[in-house]
């Protein structure tokens, strides 16, 4: 394992896999630049894909594809470059940083084998950094809950050389809407009424829903009340009277604001009798 100028890196980790992105880790590089796998690996014949990844963020991973025989030794030449930082700040459209939102720049393509990119999480005033990652167009992709909720493309210039500066890569994500967490409940306040509680609640750092929050609650696909404003805590309550007999499915939508989405909450299964 070597550097940009042909010198022996060490602490690179390095790990296999078949068809990927399920990684094995096999190893470490010593100060020759060497890695050994031991008598235990999970190595078998074939076809293997070698990714060497730099813990310490300055070398661009790379995959090389290797074939493995039986006891025979394989000594892959691989040559690590130079890779660059990025630094970043996560926003609502509000401009409220957001804290533990994950990040990853990656290219866009669908390479279960390019492990090019980095994963971040923002911290508490919503900026991320980290590296490294070759040249080249990448986008930056916001994720909320396991959904990505906003990106943006980032241009990452080629290594200069070791006598140019090089700076961070920066990127702003400014229109990042939260998930909101709907909950309603019901009771029966007669033989055919219900009184239905709606709550609404932001997630991540963000205190309050903002003016204007409002939910319309449903009867299966029937509209029981249209636009209802939520209270300064994000509650209400409607009575419903009148109710068919049988099996009524309640649920609300969640109308969104400035800086949470829109969403539906859970069914409130409730039998008239």
């Amino acid at each position: 394992m070597l550097d940009e100028n042909g010198q022996p890196l060490r602490g690179v980790q390095v790990y296999v896999t078949k068809t990927g992105p399920k990684l094995t880790f096999v190893g470490t590089t010593l100060s020759d630049g060497t890695f050994t796998t031991d008598r235990h690996s999970t190595l078998t014949a074939g076809t293997q894909n070698i990714v060497y990844i730099d813990g310490a963020e300055q070398y661009v991973s790379v995959t090389q594809p290797v074939a493995l025989q039986v006891g025979a030794n394989v000594r892959p030449a691989v040559q690590l470059a130079r890779g660059a930082t990025v630094e970043g700040t996560i926003t609502t459209p509000s401009g409220v940083p957001l804290q533990g939102v994950n990040v990853v720049v990656a290219r866009n393509n669908t390479d279960p084998l390019d492990f090019d990119y980095i994963q971040k999480t923002t911290r508490l005033n919503g900026t991320f950094d980290g590296g490294a990652i070759g040249s080249g167009t990448f986008h930056a992709y916001v994720g909320t809950d396991g959904h990505h909720a906003s990106r943006a493309t980032v241009e990452v210039p080629a290594y200069p050389g070791p006598d140019e500066p090089w700076p961070p890569v920066q990127v702003a994500v400014t229109n990042v809407r939260v998930p909101a967490k709907p909950v309603l409940t019901g009771v029966f306040t007669g033989r055919r009424s219900v009184k239905l509680y709606a709550k609404v609640s932001p997630t991540y750092n963000i205190a309050k829903l903002g003016t204007g929050a409002k939910v319309t609650f449903y009867d299966g696909s029937r509209i029981i009340r249209k636009n209802f404003t939520l209270g300064s805590s994000g509650q209400t309550a409607i009575p419903v009277t009148g109710l068919a007999y049988g099996t009524h499915l309640f649920k609300i939508k969640f109308l969104g604001t400035q800086d949470v989405a829109p969403t539906w909450s859970p069914i409130l299964k409730a039998r008239v009798r």
